[in-house]
């Protein structure tokens, strides 16, 4: 898998230089979900980095993806974005990108990367919300600045934790911040859109 995806990455960034275009065009890498290998390969690798869970879970080894930017001129190469960003926000950066704008009847929750990507600017914007049906029971988890609520069924408690020290999200503070779960509370109640195929 790996070799194969060096090989037709490296076919596409050759075919770029090729046609006189790798200088004016975006090239965008990411994954489509958080570590999917469960132990012992992932401890083998380092798959998950020190991050708790795995694909179909709430928590960061779920949930975080690799994402590479290559933009000459524009993304400065070698460095590290801090700033994270979400795939919804994929549609708002394409119509930046084209000098278009998304139909008014569309509906969408992201907002353009391109100033985080290209001027490595911090933009203030709504939580992170994630909803997951499977495995049952229903999943939930909202990330606001540093802060992330996960609550893993409708009967669970809420998880709260620190990202900004606690990456690997091992220290539960619900008990020690009631503050803070109630803000994480009232967004995982208000962010959701209901729906007859996805009820909670």
């Amino acid at each position: 898998m790996c070799t194969r995806l060096d090989t037709h990455i490296g076919q596409i960034l050759s075919l770029l230089k090729e046609l006189n275009l790798d200088d004016n065009t975006i090239l965008f890498f990411a994954g489509d979900n958080g570590l999917s290998q469960p132990p012992p390969v992932a401890d083998f690798f380092n798959s998950g980095a020190g991050l708790r869970g795995m694909k179909r879970t709430m928590y960061e080894g779920g949930l975080r993806n690799a994402f590479l930017v290559r933009y000459p001129g524009h993304v400065p190469a070698n460095t590290v974005c801090e700033t994270p960003v979400a795939f919804w926000d994929f549609l708002p950066t394409c119509a930046e990108l084209s000098g278009g704008s998304i139909p008014q009847n569309v509906s969408y929750d992201g907002i353009s990367m391109l100033p985080i990507l290209t001027r490595q600017k911090s933009i203030k914007r709504e939580p992170f919300y994630w909803e997951l049906h499977e495995p049952k029971p229903p999943m939930q988890a909202v990330r606001w600045q540093d802060w992330k609520v996960v609550r893993n069924g409708k009967d669970k408690p809420i998880e709260l934790y620190d990202l900004k020290t606690d990456v690997g999200e091992t220290k539960d503070l619900a008990a020690e911040r009631p503050d803070l779960v109630k803000v994480g509370e009232n967004f995982l109640n208000t962010m959701r859109i209901d729906d007859p195929e996805w009820t909670w």
